[in-house]
């Protein structure tokens, strides 16, 4: 029996590896709403802004935040390099308060809070579609080194997530969940850890395309309906929104074309809040 549970595991593997390579070729069920080609539609406005006519220079937030001892790169470039940042003072303080309100607002909503894990199974990042989309194959999620010795003995790899997304998929991963419970929505706020390798990351300075940020995610389970689906998703726009126009930040709501779509979305929604530099 154990060389045949042997043969039949070696089968299991091959055939498994087979099918995983298949599915990354089966193009996104993309969405009727999703424009299709290269270039956004505009859908909407949050506080739309009413900008004077002058020739006033509008100075970057990485000049004003470092004369304000708010951010730190050069520390940054010194202990870690490109792509990462110090808060400093008031903005350490003001991103916690962000996180705070953020998770509160969704809360008051019925969202149930969840603190995930930063660390996951390199093939759960793969099933939750985070793959790379850049040319060459660049790498877009930081993978953890591997000892030769678990490597020899099959021992699975792991990734830093790019999003909480990733480990609260994986938190129902292979879970038939009843009826009665859905949709169940959570949200959570977690560090999140991307390579932005390629032209992504190119030309950008200051807190923008960074590789570690915190991030407040919202992520639901719902009944597998179009109806049930689109419910949940308004519903996230409309808690995003109700955030972004509190703060009276000026934003643009943009329907993402199937070009932009990643490797698991059907539909996105980008809202782009205004940079005064």
């Amino acid at each position: 029996l154990k060389n045949q549970l042997s043969e039949i595991e070696s089968k299991e593997e091959s055939l498994t590896s087979e099918i995983d390579s298949l599915a990354t070729e089966i193009p996104n069920l993309t969405s009727d709403e999703t424009p299709r080609g290269d270039q956004p539609e505009i859908v909407g406005a949050i506080n739309a802004p009413d900008f004077p006519d002058s020739k006033r220079v509008w100075r970057s937030h990485v000049e004003i935040g470092s004369e304000l001892s708010l951010l730190d790169f050069s520390g940054a470039a010194t202990s870690t390099g490109w792509g990462w940042y110090y808060l400093l003072n008031e903005a350490a303080l003001l991103e916690q308060a962000l996180i705070q309100y953020a998770l509160s607002t969704a809360m008051a909503h019925g969202w149930k809070i969840v603190s995930p894990p930063s660390i996951v199974y390199s093939h759960i990042a793969n099933a939750c579609g985070f793959q790379p989309r850049d040319n060459h194959g660049e790498q877009q999620i930081y993978n953890l080194a591997q000892s030769a010795n678990d490597a020899s003995r099959g021992k699975p790899e792991l990734s830093l997530v790019a999003t909480a997304e990733i480990p609260l998929a994986a938190m129902r991963a292979g879970v038939t969940m009843e009826e009665a419970e859905l949709p169940t929505k959570c949200i959570a706020v977690s560090r999140c850890y991307r390579a932005e390798a390629g032209a992504r990351g190119v030309d950008t300075k200051g807190l923008y395309r960074v590789h570690e940020f915190s991030k407040v995610e919202m992520f639901a389970w719902t009944a597998p309906s179009h109806t049930a689906a689109t419910a949940v998703f308004d519903e996230m726009l409309s808690i995003q929104t109700s955030i972004l126009k509190s703060l009276d930040l000026h934003c643009r709501i943009l329907e993402m074309p199937s070009t932009d779509l990643g490797a698991s979305a059907t539909r996105k929604r980008d809202i782009e809040t205004f940079f005064t530099s």
